[in-house]
Parts: C-alpha cells; sequence; structure tokens
C-alpha cells in the first residue's frame, strides 16, 4: 500500500479518534431486542483491569475517551471474575470504571449490546470446579447481567498446559438456561480442549449448540498455537454463530509474526469461512484499550466499515478505507508517538 497523502500519525489521530471529525463508519445497527444480533457482528473487547502502571483501577483511564464504541455492534467488557464463594462478581474495585465504560458506550452507540466477560485463569474455573461451586456461579450470573444493564455473558476460556476442566459444557448449559432467552451467553475460546473432541461423530449435534448462542474464536495467539482449528469449531457451530478473531495489540496484524494472522487474512478467512449453511457471524478485535489503543481503534473502524459495507452517508475524504490501511501499516512506534503527543 502506498503511504497516505497526511502523515500516518495525524491521519489516525484527526482522522480516526477526534471527536471533532466526521467519522468514516456506517451507522450503528436499528434496534434490536437482547436476544437477537444482526449478522454481520463488529465485536470488540475492552479490558478494565489495572495492567503496567495502572494502579488506579477505581478509575478510567484518560485516553479511553478516544475509543470508538460507535464502531462496536457488541462490545464484551473483560472486568468480571469468580469469588471464593463461587460467585460471578465485578473485579475488585472496578465498579466505578466499569459504570464509565457502560454509559460512555451506550452514550455513543445506543444500540451496543454488551456482554460481562469472565476472566480466565487457572484459579478460577478449576478451583470452582474443584470446591462443586458451578451451579452457585451460574445462578449468580444473570442478577449481575441485570444490575449493570448487560445483555449477555462471555466465558473467557484459555486452559493452563492442556488442563481439563469437568463440567464445563454444564457449566455453559446451567448459565444458558438461567439467561432462559433473556440474555445471550458466548464463549471466547483459545482451545477446544474439555469442550469437544473434533474427531467424534455427529458433532453437528453437540450439546454446545444448544448453550452457546456466539462463539468469538481466538484465532490469534495462544489461540493458533493450541488445539482452535476453525474447521473444528464448524463442525460444532453453524457458521452465523462464529466470530474470527483479530488482534491489533501485536505487530502480528501487519503479518510479520506467525501468531497472528494479517487485516488481510483475517478478512479473507471471514470471506472463505462459510459452507451451505451461511458465511461467519462476523470479526471481534482483541482489544480498544492496550498502550496501542490508536492502532486498535483503527482496525476496529476498519473492520467495522469492511463487514457492514459504504460509509452510511457518513464519509470523510480524510478517511478513505486506503488511507485507513496506509496508516494501519505505518511503523508501530511512530503512530504510538503520535498518539502520545495529541
Amino acid at each position: 500500500l502506498q503511504p497516505a497523502s497526511q502523515p500516518a500519525t495525524r491521519l489516525l489521530a484527526a482522522c480516526l479518534l477526534s471527536s471533532t471529525a466526521t467519522p468514516y463508519f456506517v451507522a450503528p445497527n436499528p434496534a434490536m431486542t437482547p436476544t437477537a444480533l444482526p449478522r454481520p457482528i463488529a465485536a470488540a473487547h475492552i479490558m478494565i483491569f489495572p495492567e503496567g502502571d495502572d494502579k488506579a483501577s477505581d478509575t478510567p483511564i484518560k485516553n479511553w475517551g478516544h475509543i470508538r464504541f460507535d464502531a462496536v455492534d457488541l462490545l464484551l467488557i473483560h472486568g468480571f471474575t469468580s469469588s471464593k464463594s463461587g460467585d460471578f462478581i465485578v473485579g475488585d474495585r472496578l465498579e466505578a470504571r466499569l459504570k464509565w465504560v457502560i454509559d460512555t458506550a451506550k452514550g455513543k452507540n445506543p444500540n451496543i449490546k454488551i456482554f460481562a466477560q469472565q476472566n480466565y485463569g487457572e484459579d478460577k474455573l478449576p478451583l470452582l470446579a474443584e470446591k462443586n461451586l458451578f451451579q452457585r456461579y451460574a445462578a449468580s450470573v444473570v442478577p449481575v447481567l441485570e444490575k449493570w444493564g448487560l445483555h449477555g455473558y462471555d466465558l473467557d476460556y484459555e486452559l493452563e498446559g492442556g488442563q481439563v476442566i469437568p463440567g464445563v459444557v454444564q457449566l455453559l448449559a446451567d448459565i444458558h438456561g438461567h439467561c432462559a432467552g433473556k440474555y445471550l451467553v458466548s464463549i471466547s475460546p483459545a482451545e477446544y480442549t474439555g469442550l469437544f473432541d473434533p474427531h467424534s461423530a455427529n458433532l453437528d449435534k453437540h450439546p454446545l449448540q444448544n448453550h452457546v448462542d456466539l462463539v468469538n474464536l481466538q484465532t490469534y495467539s495462544g489461540g493458533l498455537m493450541r488445539p482452535n482449528d476453525l474447521a473444528a469449531w464448524l463442525r460444532v457451530f453453524p457458521p452465523h454463530k462464529v466470530l474470527v478473531g483479530a488482534w491489533p495489540e501485536s505487530s502480528g496484524l501487519r503479518g510479520d509474526q506467525a501468531n497472528a494472522w494479517s487485516v488481510d487474512q483475517i478478512e479473507e478467512v471471514y470471506e472463505n469461512a462459510r459452507d451451505t449453511r451461511g458465511k461467519l457471524a462476523g470479526i471481534h478485535l482483541w482489544r480498544l484499550n492496550s498502550d496501542v489503543l490508536v492502532w486498535e481503534n483503527a482496525a476496529q473502524v476498519m473492520f467495522y466499515n469492511y463487514l457492514h459495507g459504504g460509509t452510511g452517508g457518513k464519509k470523510n475524504t480524510n478517511c478513505t478505507p486506503e488511507q485507513i490501511k496506509a496508516a494501519w501499516y505505518q511503523d508501530h512506534n511512530s503512530v504510538h508517538k503520535g498518539w502520545q503527543s495529541t
């Protein structure tokens, strides 16, 4: 791709993240019920747990004000965990930060759907299973969703060292039963270990189909290095329930790392991973708020435009897809430096 007419840093700061620039994206989806997400879905994750030098978990990060919630159909908030007693809860001292994210996302995009995502970790699900607390945990999900005005639950499923946790399928069944059609249940798996055997017969009748509404497949990072083949998941779920994952936090999206697909590869997978049952549900992005959030939000806008097609009459001549991609492929450090100076 040829460089954009403007420097990449100015393009990203002024075109993609400025509150005054005319956004280049399709208008948000029409209103929908909590149990009906239209296809395709432009999904994205946001992590609100403290990390690095971020010690004040009770306040939002200043730069988060530039996050493009308006280009997100489904937001998964990575900020929930389980208590020692087995309850599904908001992470420690994260209530104020969670409220800010929910209020801001809904303010920028009234039609956005938001899921509470259970944090992964070997000290979470295995401990609940060991103490026979799965039923208590499942029953505690809906009250949290109701309290915070959310639309669904997501399980970030990542195991350590091939560890198998018994009863996860039943756990998802119990959570789905409590949601009773009022809320959606999804999983964001880095592997299928402990969920299903890809070599089994009749996978198209696997009980997971009845307990999981969406699969946000981690086709990046550990999800490409563990058992997590897209074709295997499509033997269990119809394409319209599966989202392919993008990882702009890593420079792998430029195609120079082995553990993440490039932008073009992600779009190609989305287009080609179909059968007689139709296309994939969409693309989900991890995540919107790392230290390279300019890059991440540029990607989110790009994928949103790609999935929904066209500009919705909001085209900005300084924000064409070609210019976005040209800026996207510029050097990581210059883009990050440009963000810091705005």
